[in-house]
Formats: C-alpha cells, structure tokens, sequence
C-alpha cells in the first residue's frame, strides 16, 4: 500500500499494529529485537537485532512466523560473515546457497555466501 498524506494516520494505526505482532513474534522465538521506531517511520522503520538492520517493519509484516525467523538468521549470518572478512562498509550478500555436508560428519547448516 502506498501511503499519503491524507492517510498518513491509517499508517501509523497500522505501523503500531505490525510493530506489536512482530515484537509478539519475537519474543515466542526468545528473539531480542531493538524497539522500533514505528511513530517516526510508520511502515518504513526498520526493525533490528542488536543494531544488525534485519528489514524493515513492512517486508516482515508480510512473513509468517518462519519467514520472520528466517529472514532474522539469514542478516545474521550476512552480519558474521561480512564481519570475519573486514568487509567494506556497505557490501551486502548477494546470493545464499546451502551446502549439504554429509562426510565427515553432518552439519546443521552450512551456506556459501557470495559477497
């Protein structure tokens, strides 16, 4: 939905709405997210883990609980691995792609990420 000025108060109903259910959803996955700023940026405020942005308040609002929780792993991980490799400001995954390990043992997860 686009948003103007004659609806800007439906935005921030709403934004206060899908802020509650995401923090809601969080907290059932033991998830610490950062407060988010709905009353600032209404659906564009971003919701962050740690001060790791993970997406804004309107991508996750279209998630189910998995996708949130997926959604959450993947910038986490995007974060860690970014952060080993003393990447440059602003570089961001491109492409996830899961490996399945079988030898010498079993892996829960394990993904190349390219850069």
């Amino acid at each position: 939905m686009t948003y103007t000025r004659r609806n800007i108060m439906t935005e921030g109903q709403e934004a206060q709405q899908k802020a509650e259910q995401i923090s809601a959803i969080c907290e059932e996955l033991h998830i610490m997210i950062d407060p988010i700023d709905w009353r600032q940026d209404g659906m564009q405020a971003l919701v962050n883990v740690n001060g790791i942005e993970i997406a804004s308040l309107l991508d996750l609002s279209q998630r189910d609980q998995d996708g949130i929780l997926r959604q959450i792993q993947i910038k986490l991980l995007e974060h860690t691995a970014l952060e080993t490799i003393h990447a440059r400001l602003g570089t961001k995954a491109l492409m996830w792609s899961p490996v399945d390990v079988i030898q010498p043992q079993a892996f829960l997860s394990l993904w190349v990420i390219t850069l």
